[in-house]
């Protein structure tokens, strides 16, 4: 109303829909946009190769909380994917093999390790690096107590007589406790083997059996660790010391030296199986002088501290094979027991575990009156430490050769320097310390067999006997049951 009229009932305005065309998908995309994108989602993978995502949505632009309908996706969320963690895992490399057992009886442990590979530093590997299991779980056998029958009293009208001395030793009589005793001893360089003690019984005899005195093996007179340090060089080697290698022997043949070999027993001597037969005719020698104790093949033969002992028996391997040189090997026994001095001892006999530990890149020592630098004759004996070359490699480098490398030969040396077994060191020793014990001791590993016609060649190594457990049982047949 105007100028203050009344007012008019209803409305003053009208609503009407009305079509005028069809909406398409591109007016809503015009109605549309992305959203910002999310974080990267963490990788699927620590190592190796993973994935990681992030998103983005489509929204509305009058309605932001609704899907919307964008460009560059199919749908309403868009999402994106990229590799991630690249780096290389750890891995566990093969089981090691299983230890000896912790115990021969009672409930031991052995073990085994792995190691982990990784290439990146302080990654490590899923899972234990040791195993552990029980072994040898029966019981040790009880040993029951040493019971000794009643003792002759002090003052029996009837004692015991006077025991038997073993060679090379002696006896105490001890009257103790209201019985009589004997305790036994060796002379220097000696151990006793079987009972020390022995005690007179009722019926006036002595218990147990006599001791024997048996040579201690592989002990030179002089410090081992003077031995270390020494400049031990055969070809391109050393000369010597007198009395350290009390083992070693020379063999002459009708008044020419021939060969070396290892006193072993203090009758018996080990030497390369070549050495004991004439080359032409192949023959077996009949006889054979061995020198022991000697130190120059010259002049030293005539000095007091020598021993020239004939042989009474030689013996070749039986499998000895004169093309190859497999099983080169012989033993040759003394017409008597050699005396046991500062420069005449036995060498020992590997064990099962000294022979394990032949290996590799393990050090030895050569002995040898070989041919010297220009092919000059030694008198002196010489030495050489020599490292133990792996058999595939020794058999490389002869197998151009005529010469095989067989499994019972051993081979040492170094593939570019010219230290090296020549003319005149065959059946020497080859020999290898053990420091397990109270004293150090050598064992003999090897016997020098061959090599290169042309002594010092680099790379063609010497090559030995190899004193496994098959030849070790043979001589030890032949020296301690004969």
């Amino acid at each position: 109303p105007q100028a203050g009229g009344d007012s008019c009932n209803g409305r003053n305005f009208m609503l009407k829909t009305c079509v005028i065309a069809k909406c398409t998908d591109e007016s809503h995309q015009n109605d549309s946009f992305w959203s910002s994108w999310t974080s990267w989602s963490h990788c699927s993978a620590t190592c190796s190769r993973g994935y990681q995502t992030r998103s983005r949505y489509c929204r509305r632009r009058l309605s932001p909380f609704h899907l919307g309908n964008c460009t560059g996706a199919k749908g309403p969320v868009h999402v994106d994917s990229n590799i991630c963690e690249v780096k290389p895992c750890a891995a566990w490399e093969s089981w090691s093999k299983w230890e000896a057992c912790s115990q021969t009886c009672g409930g031991g442990i052995q073990k085994r390790v792995r190691k982990c590979k990784s290439s990146i530093i302080d990654m490590s590997c899923q899972g234990e690096n040791s195993q552990a299991v029980s072994c040898n779980t029966d019981h040790c056998p009880t040993i029951p107590p040493i019971t000794y029958p009643k003792l002759i009293k002090l003052g029996s009208p009837d004692p015991c007589p006077d025991p038997e001395k073993p060679q090379h030793g002696y006896y105490k009589k001890i009257d103790q406790y209201g019985s009589y005793y004997v305790t036994y001893y060796c002379r220097k360089h000696y151990v006793v083997h079987g009972p020390r003690l022995r005690h007179c019984e009722s019926d006036s005899t002595w218990s147990d059996y006599v001791p024997y005195c048996r040579p201690i093996c592989g002990e030179s007179s002089l410090s081992f660790d003077n031995v270390q340090y020494q400049r031990l060089r055969i070809f391109g080697g050393g000369t010597s010391l007198p009395g350290l290698w009390p083992w070693q022997v020379a063999l002459t043949v009708d008044g020419l030296f021939h060969c070396g070999g290892s006193l072993i027993a203090e009758n018996w001597v080990v030497t390369a199986a070549h050495c004991v037969y004439h080359r032409q005719t192949r023959k077996l020698y009949s006889h054979i002088k061995v020198h022991l104790g000697v130190h120059d093949i010259k002049s030293g033969l005539r000095d007091p501290r020598v021993q020239s002992i004939d042989s009474i028996e030689i013996v070749p391997h039986p499998n000895f094979n004169w093309r190859t040189f497999d099983s080169d090997l012989a033993l040759i026994k003394l017409k008597w027991k050699a005396n046991i001095t500062d420069h005449v001892r036995p060498v020992c006999l590997p064990s099962r575990q000294q022979r394990r530990n032949v290996t590799p890149g393990v050090m030895g020592v050569m002995l040898g009156w070989g041919l010297t630098e220009g092919e000059k004759p030694t008198t002196e004996l010489r030495q050489v430490y020599m490292p133990v070359v792996g058999h595939s490699n020794c058999q490389k480098a002869y197998q151009t050769e005529t010469w095989p490398v067989t499994s019972n030969m051993l081979c040492a040396g170094y593939a570019s320097n010219t230290k090296d077994s020549c003319k005149r060191d065959s059946g020497g020793g080859f020999l290898f310390p053990d420091s397990r014990g109270k004293k150090k001791k050598w064992f003999l590993g090897g016997i020098i067999s061959w090599g290169n016609p042309q002594c010092g060649i680099p790379g063609k190594y010497s090559v030995f006997t190899h004193i496994n457990g098959r030849f070790s049982k043979w001589i030890k047949n032949y020296v301690f049951n004969s």
